[in-house]
């Protein structure tokens, strides 16, 4: 599992577990390290661009 996956995890398992009664306290470097952001990296750069069509749309 990536570091992007398990930040996703985290941010949406603590809600959860606060209205359990438990007390949730994340390390912030945890997820905030050069992983996370080569991760980031990594997944925008195989992002496609918007078709051509698209983007002539939104300047009319």
């Amino acid at each position: 599992m990536d570091e992007i996956a398990m930040k996703s995890m985290a941010d949406r398992a603590v809600p959860l577990l606060a209205r359990a009664g438990y007390r949730v306290d994340i390390d912030a470097g945890l997820f905030g390290g050069t992983a996370y952001r080569a991760a980031l990296a990594e997944q925008a750069a195989h992002r496609p661009p918007p078709p051509p069509a698209a983007h002539a749309r939104r300047t009319r």
